[in-house]
This record gives C-alpha cells, sequence and structure tokens, in this order.
C-alpha cells in the first residue's frame, strides 16, 4: 500500500484498498495475517512514530467482499480524536502476512 490518500476532516472513516498477485498475475489472498478490529495486523504511524489507536478504530479486510487478493484498511478517526487530529501525517503498514511466498 502506497501514495497519498489525501487530506480528510477529523471525524471522518478513511479507507485504504489494495490488491495482492501472485507472480502469475493472479489475485491470490494473504496468510498469515490477523484480520478485524481487535488485533490486526496493521501498524499506524503519525507523524513519523507508531501509535496504538483507541478502541475499534482500525479494521483490516482480508479479501473484501470474498474476491481473493482484495484487502482493505479503513480507519474510523471518530473512534480516537486523541491520536487522530488535523494537521498530521499519518501511514498506515502490514506487520505481518505473507503473498506468494513474499513477507509483507
Amino acid at each position: 500500500m502506497s501514495g497519498h490518500l489525501g487530506d480528510f476532516a477529523a471525524g471522518k472513516t478513511v479507507r485504504a484498498r489494495f490488491n495482492t498477485n501472485a507472480s502469475t498475475g493472479a489475485p491470490i489472498t494473504i496468510v498469515g495475517a490477523t484480520a478485524g478490529t481487535t488485533s490486526p495486523t496493521v501498524a499506524v504511524s503519525k507523524d513519523g512514530a507508531d501509535i496504538t489507536p483507541a478502541g475499534v478504530s482500525v479494521n483490516f479486510t482480508i479479501d473484501k467482499g470474498g474476491v481473493a487478493g482484495r484487502h482493505e484498511v479503513s480507519i474510523d478517526t471518530s473512534a480516537d480524536t486523541t491520536n487522530f487530529t488535523g494537521g498530521s501525517e499519518y501511514s498506515v503498514r502490514l506487520t505481518a502476512g505473507t503473498a506468494d511466498s513474499v513477507s509483507l
């Protein structure tokens, strides 16, 4: 996942979608990653420093809509107004998982 997603107002939900593909180009699922909101394998950084958002503000979906290789990270910025504030730069990265024998 890379690239600038834009500027968002505080209190909104931000969604980042990305695909994983095998070396053949065919869609492939991520294995060894944890989806959901309880302990997703997603790290969030604010202004270059890792943060731990409170509550269920970050959700990671593997194979969104039941489609292999289509994934989504959604962040409800209204769920943690201490960590998600205007005027900051955020990045998201996966902390675990493999697709086509490549660690993410």
